[in-house]
C-alpha cells in the first residue's frame, strides 16, 4: 500500500468514526424521543428499557453508515483542497485518478462490514430489541385475544396445523388438522384440540391418526384423545408475519418459499430481499457523490458540508423507500425497486467524477 493511500485512508476513517457517532446519535435520540410516552408509562424495569435502548444502536448506526461516509468524505476531500494538499499532489504529477481510488476503496470495505453486520449482528439485535418491546415495554394484548378463522399456523420447520377456529386466549381449536412432514408423513385429524398447560402439550380429541405415502393413505387409526408431540403454546402459535429487518437475507429467502402457504405478502419479502442485496452499494455510490461534489465546496464551511451530506442523503433514501413501496405493492419488479435508485445515482457519479476528475 502506498504512502498516499495509507495517509488519505486513515484521514477518512477519523472522519467517518466522528460522523458515524454523530448521525447515530441525532437519529437515535429521535426515536427514543417518539417512544418516551411508551417508555415513561411502561411498568417494565430500568435494565429491560436499557437494554432495549442499546439494542437498537446497531440498528440505526448500520443505516446511517451510507450518509456518514458521505459526510466523512465531504470533511475529508474539504480539508485536503483547504490546506492546499490537493494542489501540491496535482503539482508533484500524481493523476487525480489516484486520488479518488483510495476513497473508493474505504467506501467498499465499509460496505462489505455493513454488509456482513446487516446479516449476522443487526437481525440478533433487532429481534431483541422488538420482542423486548413487544412483551416488557409495549405488550398489546388485542393479537392474544384475536380468534382467527380457516388458518394456517406454523408449529415447526416441518410442522404445520390448519384450523377451522382458533382461539388463543382459550388454547382451543376446531377441526385442527396436525401435519409433519417428514421421511414419512403423519397427520392427526381431530374434531377439536386443547391446550393442556400443566401438561405443556396439546390435547387431540375425537379424530384418526394418519400415516402416508406420497398422497395415498398407508394407515389410519382412531382415537378418542391423544397426546400431541405439539409442545407450542397458543402464543407462540399466534400467526404474526415476521419482520424482514430481523432476518437475514438468507432467512428472508428461505421463509419466501413458505411465505404463500402461510398467507403472507411474497412481493413484501422480495423487496426486501432485494433491498438487503442492493443497500451496501449505496455506501459506495454516495463517497463517489461526495468526491465532486466536496470538490465544488472546498471553499464553503464544514456546516455548508453537513447540510449538503443531509440533503443528498435524505434525497437518496427517499429514491428508496420510494422504490421499496412500489416493489411491495406489485408495481414494478423487487429488483428494479431496489436497484433503480442506485443505477440513477450512481450513473450521476460516474458522469461527475469524469468531468470534475479528468
Amino acid at each position: 500500500m502506498r504512502i498516499f493511500t495509507r495517509y488519505l485512508s486513515r484521514r477518512l476513517f477519523a472522519a467517518f468514526g466522528a460522523s458515524l457517532a454523530l448521525f447515530s446519535l441525532i437519529i437515535f435520540t429521535g426515536d427514543v424521543f417518539d417512544k418516551m410516552n411508551a417508555l415513561a408509562s411502561t411498568k417494565a424495569g430500568l435494565w429491560i428499557i436499557l437494554q432495549f435502548l442499546w439494542l437498537d444502536v446497531p440498528y440505526w448506526a448500520v443505516r446511517v453508515v451510507p450518509m456518514a461516509t458521505l459526510l466523512a468524505t465531504l470533511i475529508t476531500v474539504t480539508q485536503f483542497t483547504q490546506s492546499g494538499e490537493w494542489l501540491a499532489v496535482q503539482a508533484a504529477g500524481v493523476p487525480e485518478r489516484e486520488f479518488w481510488r483510495p476513497l473508493l476503496g474505504c467506501a467498499a470495505l465499509i460496505a462489505l462490514l455493513c454488509f456482513v453486520a446487516q446479516e449476522t449482528v443487526l437481525p440478533l439485535c433487532y429481534a431483541r430489541s422488538q420482542g423486548l418491546w413487544q412483551t416488557k415495554i409495549s405488550p398489546n394484548p388485542n393479537w392474544y385475544g384475536a380468534t382467527y378463522n380457516d388458518i394456517t399456523l406454523l408449529a415447526g420447520p416441518n410442522e404445520t396445523v390448519e384450523a377451522a377456529v382458533f382461539r388463543p386466549r382459550a388454547g382451543e381449536i376446531d377441526r385442527p388438522l396436525l401435519t409433519r412432514v417428514g421421511e414419512e408423513t403423519t397427520e392427526l385429524d381431530a374434531k377439536r384440540a386443547k391446550w393442556d398447560a400443566q401438561r405443556g402439550t396439546w390435547m387431540f380429541y375425537d379424530g384418526v391418526e394418519r400415516t402416508l405415502n406420497g398422497a395415498q393413505i398407508a394407515g389410519e387409526k382412531p382415537f378418542a384423545k391423544i397426546d400431541s408431540d405439539l409442545r407450542l403454546p397458543p402464543k407462540s402459535l399466534v400467526p404474526r408475519s415476521q419482520d424482514p429487518e430481523d432476518m437475514s437475507l438468507h432467512e428472508i429467502i428461505d421463509y419466501m418459499r413458505r411465505a404463500a402457504y402461510l398467507g403472507d405478502n411474497r412481493l413484501r419479502l422480495a423487496a426486501a430481499a432485494w433491498g438487503k442485496t442492493a443497500y451496501p452499494f449505496t455506501n459506495l455510490i454516495l463517497c463517489a457523490l461526495g468526491i465532486p461534489l466536496a470538490l465544488r465546496l472546498r471553499r464553503a464551511p464544514k456546516s455548508v458540508s453537513f447540510g449538503a451530506a443531509m440533503a443528498l442523503g435524505f434525497l437518496y433514501f427517499w429514491f428508496i423507500q420510494v422504490g421499496q413501496d412500489m416493489g411491495r405493492g406489485g408495481l414494478i419488479p423487487p429488483f428494479l425497486a431496489a436497484w433503480i435508485p442506485n443505477l440513477i445515482f450512481g450513473g450521476a457519479a460516474i458522469y461527475w467524477l469524469k468531468r470534475e476528475l479528468r
